[in-house]
């Protein structure tokens, strides 16, 4: 992968129209949102807590209960003079999976960096072997966060189909000065299996026999996550944009300090996936960053495991974390990711 960092921001009206739960910054803690490189106002910042920060340690039995409460956090306004245009190139499709694997990775590395850092002005990423690109170059030095955000709704756009995906130039606009974009293009030809997501996502492709061998980092041996998995499936789909989710709540994080637990859910609200500490054990947000690459592309990935699963996380062999991922019930008429989760 070519990773050189850079920075965006962004956010538009017409990106918006997707369930309550399911936006970036619904679940920002209260911090201290200084105004941005561009002599922005400030974001106003919020008093309610996220699943992530200083929340109460639950047991693995009761987490998927005690913990939903908190995935009712307020959205904060949007940047004010930040718009992005989506110009897609419906002629021009892309795979999915492609897609998730470069979105994920890249904001896995993300991540890394304090939420108000400046960062470079331009970066490609490409993750050898899938055939695809992205790419970001601007004219102005931006945050971290503004990053992270056209990300995320770059992607939220193709998953909730609109139109889909396909070839995508994410325009930056300061008010009405362009000030760069965000490219999804494909690039060679696939080296991987591209396994297709079928109509309406529902594929399953579920494998009958598999080993379930513990994952271990290849950063850091000592950390190792074990898993095991159940007979009820989940569109893989589903589960990368959970894990994605996932990941741009914790970026939003220091990652050396202690994380109380991240949701990520998926764009159609049919799947939360949750990592946080064991018991009284302290787990930092970094390992949970890491613990979310990994179960994507060793387990969802790598062995096409794509079903209700429970995960232990351990470091050094002491349990320091747990984890699930879980189908949430159909969404009725009014309701919205929070309240499936709620009721399940």
């Amino acid at each position: 992968m070519i990773t050189l960092p850079s920075i965006l921001s962004t956010q538009d009206e017409s990106v918006r129209g997707h369930v309550d739960s399911r936006s970036l910054l619904a679940r920002t803690c209260d911090r201290d949102l200084a105004s941005s490189c561009l002599q922005l106002a400030p974001i106003s910042s919020l008093e309610v807590c996220p699943p992530n920060l200083n929340a109460r340690k639950t047991t693995h039995a009761d987490s998927k209960a005690t913990s939903i409460s908190n995935l009712t956090a307020p959205i904060p306004p949007d940047p004010p003079g930040l718009r992005l245009r989506l110009d897609f190139k419906s002629d021009r499709p892309l795979n999915p999976l492609a897609v998730y694997v470069n979105a994920i990775h890249l904001m896995h590395e993300l991540a890394k960096y304090p939420w108000d850092d400046v960062l470079h002005k331009s970066w490609v990423t490409c993750e050898e072997g899938y055939g695809l690109v992205i790419s970001l170059h601007t004219s102005l030095f931006l945050q971290t966060r503004y990053i992270v955000s056209a990300l995320y709704k770059s992607v939220l756009a193709m998953a909730e189909e609109r139109p889909g995906f396909f070839r995508l130039s994410s325009r930056l606009n300061f008010f009405d000065e362009g000030i760069g974009s965000m490219e999804f293009k494909k690039v060679g030809k696939p080296l991987h299996e591209m396994f297709t997501f079928g109509s309406n996502n529902n594929t399953t492709n579920i494998t009958s026999t598999v080993l379930r061998d513990p994952v271990i980092d290849p950063e850091d041996e000592k950390f190792i996550i074990n898993w095991d998995d159940t007979d009820a499936s989940i569109p893989v789909q589903s589960i990368l944009f959970a894990a994605f989710d996932a990941l741009a709540t914790v970026a939003q994080y220091p990652q050396d300090s202690s994380c109380g637990g991240i949701h990520g859910i998926s764009a159609t609200a049919n799947a939360v996936l949750f990592l946080g500490p064991y018991h009284d054990q302290s787990i930092p947000c970094g390992r949970i960053r890491r613990a979310l690459l990994l179960i994507v592309m060793h387990i969802v990935i790598g062995k096409k495991i794509f079903r209700v699963m429970d995960f232990d996380l351990r470091f050094d062999g002491t349990q320091i974390g747990q984890g699930y991922l879980m189908k949430m019930p159909p969404l009725v008429g009014g309701s919205n990711g929070t309240g499936a989760l709620a009721r399940s």
